[in-house]
């Protein structure tokens, strides 16, 4: 047998807030209606004897004179009141229930929809470039995009998809490219769910023409690999490695001929070097690094013949850079140990070498006053006092990783520029004898261990990111103004208004115009 429904077993059938709603609007009138009826049955079941007073306080509640009135009148008036009340109050509760009920599944509808609306869409953020980036044609741009779907958590590298103007440019969430045209771009990325349900934001940036002239005034084919390069006012040398010899090493080197502006060059021989690392041009000749430890002075002995000179065995390990002090004296860097090597009359080297100091051997090395810059990548920057030769002082580390610090070092005013493999410019003021500061960091400028100087430019041989050309107009924001994608770019050396670029395995490039 089932248990008769009632008000109060149909708690237990409430389950949302709709039910609860409808639940107390039912209560109310079902409380209200049976006080009526109740009020009725009062009336109805008095005793005749109490029946006229009953009539009467109900009547006088109501504001009805009931001494004029029979007792049949009386009871036939508070009857029709009660049945009049009870109408009122059941047209009340149906008016409320039908208001409650259309307000309730108004609001019920709203936050469905927003819930829906919240729920169904995907979130594209767009990471990498920035908005309203500016930068030199050719440069390789990185594009770094999230999605994020509240259904199914974050989208994968199928879902997202990248377009110019409507042309399809990359998919996924990361991708990079270097072909975009001189001009304003705007880049949009756009990521669909498995509902198919679409987000997508974008990102502005300008691709700057190129500001230099370099025209190729004169190129030349090398027998193997080319690892360096230098010139001067008279001949050009390129150092390469024959990669199937034994002790391969090899200087080829060339007269410059200038003629209308340009310039052409002319064979002059081919010197057995051993293994050249890095050359540079030093008191009007070519001095070379070997990563054999020696370090070899070739100067033009007679017309059109460069001779060696001298030869030193530095006991520094292998060289991995050197630069020019002055005219008389030439700094180095092995991974043992760097040094100092004095030169009087282009003979008679003497060598002070400082090996007492540990740290991280690394390809890069400056001089600034007298202090010398020791780029130790995982060890930092070390600044070294050299003021007294014979007594070494470390004066100051700034701390890296395996990705700052792994280049030579070149300064303008007191800032000087180091360039690192994961392809930043560190930009730092120089204040001696306080320390050195980070002031600027500048992404993009190729992953180098070479960079040479010249006025207000710093050139940076960028390995697979070609030549890179960064402004120093404003020494403390250093910005990039053009990239030259030759291919594989190992070495750059400036001089005056020619550059070498020792690109790709055989191939060196001679600038006549900066």
């Amino acid at each position: 047998m089932s248990e008769p429904v009632t008000i109060w077993n149909t708690v237990t059938q409430i389950s949302s807030g709709f039910s609860l709603a409808a639940f107390l609007i039912a209560v109310f009138y079902f409380v209200y209606k049976n006080k009526i009826k109740e009020q009725g049955k009062i009336i109805r079941d008095a005793p005749e004897g109490e029946r006229v007073k009953v009539i009467k306080a109900y009547l006088e509640w109501f504001d009805v004179d009931t001494e004029k009135l029979t007792k049949q009148q009386a009871y036939e008036i508070a009857i029709r009141q009660i049945n009049v009340k009870e109408r009122r109050y059941y047209i009340a509760a149906v008016t409320f229930l039908s208001a409650s009920v259309i307000l309730l599944i108004g609001t019920i509808a709203y936050m469905y929809l927003s819930v829906k609306k919240v729920d169904s869409s995907v979130k594209v953020q767009i990471l990498s470039p920035s908005t309203n980036s500016e930068f030199p044609e050719e440069y390789r741009i990185n594009f770094l995009a999230s999605a994020f779907d509240p259904e199914t958590g974050e989208l994968g590298d199928d879902d997202i998809e990248w377009t110019d103007n409507g042309k399809i440019v990359g998919a996924g969430k990361k991708f990079s490219r270097t072909d975009f045209s001189v001009g304003k771009h705007r880049i949009v990325a756009t990521a669909k769910n498995r509902k198919g349900s679409i987000g997508s934001n974008y990102t502005d940036f300008i691709i700057s023409a190129k500001k230099n002239n370099l025209t190729v005034s004169s190129e030349v084919k090398l027998r193997g690999r080319c690892v360096s390069s230098a010139i001067n006012s008279g001949f050009l040398a390129a150092a390469y490695i024959v990669e199937s010899e034994e002790n391969s090493g090899y200087i080829d080197y060339y007269y410059i001929e200038k003629s209308d502006n340009k310039l052409s060059l002319k064979k002059g021989g081919e010197i057995k070097i051993g293994n050249p690392e890095r050359m540079i041009s030093f008191s009007d000749g070519i001095a070379v690094a070997g990563n054999d430890s020696k370090i070899t002075f070739l100067a033009e002995n007679s017309p059109g013949l460069l001779k060696e000179i001298w030869k030193i065995d530095t006991n520094a390990g292998g060289i991995s850079d050197i630069q020019s002090i002055s005219k008389s004296e030439i700094l180095f860097r092995g991974s043992k140990a760097w040094g100092i090597i004095q030169v009087v009359n282009n003979g008679n080297p003497k060598i002070d070498l400082y090996d007492s100091m540990s740290y991280n051997p690394s390809n890069g090395i400056g001089i600034y006053d007298n202090y010398v810059f020791l780029p130790s990548r995982y060890q930092g920057l070390r600044v070294v006092s050299i003021k007294d030769k014979q007594k070494l002082e470390e004066k100051f580390l700034i701390p890296g990783n395996s990705e700052r610090f792994s280049t030579n070092m070149v300064f303008k005013g007191n800032f000087g520029y180091v360039n690192s493999w994961s392809g930043q410019l560190e930009t730092l003021y120089i204040d001696l004898p306080n320390p050195p500061k980070i002031v600027n960091t500048l992404a993009g400028t190729g992953n180098s261990f070479k960079i040479d100087l010249h006025e207000e430019k710093i050139y940076v041989a960028g390995k697979g990111e070609g030549l890179t050309i960064i402004n120093i107009s404003n020494p403390a924001f250093p910005k990039l103004e053009d990239i030259y994608r030759f291919g594989y770019v190992n070495d750059v050396n400036v001089y005056e208004e020619s550059m070498t670029i020792c690109v790709d395995n055989r191939t060196l490039l001679i600038r006549n115009k900066i």
